[in-house]
């Protein structure tokens, strides 16, 4: 198990081998998985988080999620594929399974205009937002605090100017702190 920071980090699942190959270079204690998050197969993540939260019942699960953003960003002109556009749907899956406590999630600025598709699967002008807004409300009806901002990688050390979208969900009435 990999230590960053004070955490752990137990476990990484991307479709992509290069990623894969990438985080295993730089966490090579922890479980690497070349996979789709929608068709990955929880129970072995859920046992192991179990019998962590078993040794240690102050710790805390935290899920980080950087979901598929092409089909969000106004670079690619549109989504091309609406089904990637899904995918923060997958993570209530996981959110009940591994009873997280927090949950992180890094993203283009576009998200926060997740809406329904026309039929030519092109965002629905009128619509812009809905569903990222309902998805919110799903979140905080399951008892997270949901805050986001749009920040700069950059002025907290990493090297990119691009403004992202990051959005933190936490459970149990504990606060949200923002880095400063």
């Amino acid at each position: 198990i990999s230590k960053v920071k004070g955490m752990e980090v137990i476990w990484c699942i991307n479709h992509d081998a290069n990623a894969i190959i990438s985080h295993s270079l730089n966490h090579p204690a922890c479980q690497h998985s070349t996979e789709d998050i929608r068709s990955f197969d929880i129970t072995p993540l859920a046992e192991l988080v179990k019998r962590l939260r078993a040794e240690n019942p102050d710790c805390i699960i935290l899920l980080h999620a950087s979901l598929e953003c092409t089909n969000f960003s106004n670079a690619k002109n549109g989504p091309k594929v609406a089904d990637s556009r899904t995918l923060a749907n997958d993570l209530f899956r996981y959110l009940d399974a591994l009873a997280v406590d927090i949950l992180t999630i890094e993203n283009v600025q576009e998200f926060l205009t997740w809406g329904p598709l026309t039929v030519d699967d092109m965002p629905c002008p009128d619509r812009r937002g809905q569903t990222f807004k309902r998805w919110i409300g799903e979140l905080r009806n399951l008892g997270y605090k949901v805050e986001h901002r749009e920040l700069r990688a950059c002025d907290y050390g990493a090297p990119t100017i691009r403004r992202r979208l990051f959005v933190i969900a936490r459970c149990a009435g504990r606060p949200i702190i923002w880095p400063t």
